[in-house]
């Protein structure tokens, strides 16, 4: 187990702000983490909370500084998560452990569960969560880590809005990134490196928001020693949208018309909520199913 800088952080002691030294995880797995908590003005009844995470090579503070201010919101005040990622161990190289965030190998002792799962469980302690919803979010490779979490804590989940993400449990993705050369002449699929599990048989069905740009603008490129590969979102989004509807989920599939880009209007922000209200835990289908709101009038409702 890693030994944490400074004294590790208890339940007791969460603050608004930033938080460091959470020991998460088990036996060798156990890891220090840290992460923002942003909190309401009213906490006296049970809250919602939104888990964000935060793309490749940004930090969490960028985020916490564009959503902190966001927890009053008049639709739905909420408890805000934001992650930080351990890119100091999660690292692109041959093979991979990671994209900043533990993405790569999803399994007993993801660093990333085991995060969502003690963050959880501490605000439990405090009486303040309001278990029917619990929301995730994230760009880029913050989105992928975002779709892991819903894949593996399905159960806990209530809805899903992704800016530029990708389930790699999905073949279609995986096929998709190409090829990369480990040696001279020796070429392997990239997606071979991604070990996902396939959604249990019974699980929680939620509704999920796909956000990405157009075909060719919304792409991640990444050269970086031996690897080298683009990722398309546009293309995942459309992969991904056929594969959740084919597990039994609700897919709205919303091309913004720009390139890489999260979206973080105040008019962004608000909708976000908006879609994590209108979808508690066991919201499916999806009560967009039949007519888009307003806000969403770029978005499809997949079928």
């Amino acid at each position: 187990p890693e030994t944490p800088d400074g004294e590790p952080l208890t339940c007791e002691n969460f603050n608004e702000g930033y938080n460091k030294n959470l020991m998460v995880g088990e036996g060798s797995d156990t890891l220090a983490r840290n992460f923002y908590l942003r909190m309401p003005s009213n906490t006296e009844e049970k809250l919602p909370v939104v888990f964000f995470y935060h793309p490749y090579n940004v930090e969490a503070a960028d985020i916490d500084t564009v959503l902190a201010g966001n927890v009053n919101n008049e639709t739905m005040p909420f408890i805000l998560v934001i992650p930080e990622a351990r890119g100091d161990k999660f690292q692109l190289s041959i093979p991979p452990t990671g994209l900043d965030w533990d993405i790569v190998t999803l399994s007993d002792g993801n660093a990333e569960a085991d995060m969502f799962d003690a963050i959880l469980e501490c605000l439990k302690t405090k009486n303040m969560v309001d278990e029917e919803r619990i929301h995730i979010s994230g760009f880029s490779a913050g989105a992928i880590a975002a779709d892991s979490i819903a894949l593996m804590r399905s159960d806990k989940v209530a809805s899903v809005l992704t800016y530029s993400g990708a389930y790699f449990s999905n073949s279609a993705n995986r096929e998709a990134l190409g090829t990369v050369e480990i040696s001279e002449g020796t070429m392997i699929p990239i997606g071979s490196f991604f070990t996902w599990p396939d959604f249990k048989e019974n699980h929680n069905k939620y509704t999920q928001m796909f956000m990405f740009g157009d075909a060719g603008s919304d792409t991640w490129s990444v050269e970086d020693g031996l690897i080298n590969f683009t990722i398309d979102f546009n293309e995942t989004a459309q992969n991904d949208g056929d594969y959740l509807l084919e597990n039994g989920h609700s897919a709205i599939l919303c091309n913004h018309g720009g390139g890489h880009d999260p979206h973080t209007s105040q008019s962004d922000i608000d909708a976000l909520v908006k879609f994590f209200y209108d979808h508690p835990l066991g919201t499916n289908p999806s009560p967009y199913k039949n007519k888009m709101p307003q806000e969403f009038s770029n978005c499809v409702f997949k079928k």
